[in-house]
């Protein structure tokens, strides 16, 4: 019972959140334009595509993977902003040291978490890097092919 009501409550943060992220990364250039194209009363086709992904991945794969990729992924995010913080360390006058520390905390866990699974799932790694690498490509692709508004492309490094 526990499972499901996780799996509803997750499922329902990410139909909501969801729809709000893609309208503003399309709106922002970083998403093609359809993917904030309204359809279907408040569905976006940010949201069409997402769920097309989660059906995909379910389908495809059995739940042990799906949870060690999104572990890996939202591991992956927390560094992520732990360097876009770091970046941005003057205006946010945040702890150079807190940041430091959350940075290396979060990747010693990532570096355990591959290291676990390593030995359980081995098959499970290559999938962690088969993801990370494809969903890199699709930015790059995305950035360079046009389909993207303009601004993908021109992120400025900061």
């Amino acid at each position: 019972i526990g499972a499901l009501l996780a799996t509803a409550s997750g499922i329902n943060a990410f139909i909501f959140s969801s729809m709000q992220i893609a309208l503003a990364l399309a709106g922002a250039g970083q998403l093609p334009r359809s993917f904030g194209r309204r359809i279907w009363g408040d569905g976006t086709g940010g949201l069409l595509w997402g769920v097309a992904g989660v059906l995909l991945m379910i389908n495809v794969f059995n739940l042990s993977a799906i949870a060690n990729i999104s572990s890996a992924a939202f591991l992956i995010v927390y560094l992520a902003i732990h360097v876009a913080h770091w970046r941005l360390i003057n205006k946010t006058k945040g702890s150079r040291f807190l940041v430091a520390v959350g940075f290396l905390s979060m990747a010693l866990v990532l570096a355990c978490f591959l290291w676990s699974i390593a030995f359980t799932q081995p098959w499970s790694v290559g999938l962690i890097v088969l993801f990370i690498a494809g969903s890199w490509m699709i930015e790059a692709f995305l950035a360079h092919s046009g389909t993207a508004a303009p601004g993908l492309a021109k992120r400025s490094p900061s």
